[in-house]
């Protein structure tokens, strides 16, 4: 697994032996990236379920500069917060050690808000609805942006999670990524300055 583009493409992402962990291949987020192109410049991009970090870590290698990484697991998120030091990233990362959805919580309330959010929950524990609707209703997407469900393709979405519209959807092999916009016309809160603690 490596950083596909970029200021470090070609950088090796390290991840524990011996666990059971899915993270997205490199033909997936070549796909991702390729869409989310047009959105990415000045784009503030949070990685939520963030593993060791493949997506969030490509999004700072295209140029997103500021990328927060929300990841519980203790091993990820020391392999991840390497991955960022070694592939020279680490100045435009923010690694949170905290469960998904107390982090959602933590940032609705301190009115953060992104152009593109990147959401990928265990496929076996059927998160991604769920987590997808509590995301959409905390307002943390920015007018104008994208939040971005990576699913088994086996897996049913809806068409909508209010104030979110499904507005593409892709299959790569069992990956299916989902995108929901939010329209403009919305008042843009959005917080440049996020917190360093969750």
């Amino acid at each position: 697994m490596r950083v596909v583009a970029g200021q470090a493409k070609g950088k090796r992402l390290r991840a524990p032996r011996g666990t059971e962990a899915r993270y997205t291949s490199d033909f997936v987020r070549e796909a991702l990236f390729n869409i989310l192109a047009p959105q990415m410049p000045d784009a503030r991009f949070l990685d939520l379920f963030a593993g060791v970090g493949s997506v969030g870590l490509e999004a700072a290698s295209r140029g997103a500069p500021e990328v927060v990484l929300i990841e519980k697991d203790p091993v990820r998120v020391s392999y991840l917060a390497r991955n960022a030091r070694e592939a020279g990233l680490s100045q435009s990362c923010r690694v949170y050690r905290q469960d998904v959805f107390v982090a959602v919580d933590i940032l609705r309330r301190r009115g953060a808000q992104f152009e593109i959010i990147f959401l990928d929950p265990p496929y076996s524990n059927e998160l991604a609805p769920v987590a997808l609707s509590r995301v959409a209703a905390a307002g943390l997407v920015a007018p104008g942006g994208l939040l971005v469900v990576e699913h088994s393709r086996r897996e049913a979405m809806p068409d909508a999670a209010p104030p979110l519209v499904l507005a593409r959807r892709e299959q790569y092999g069992d990956t299916a990524l989902s995108f929901y916009s939010l329209p403009q016309g919305a008042d843009d809160h959005a917080q440049s300055d996020l917190p360093r603690h969750l």
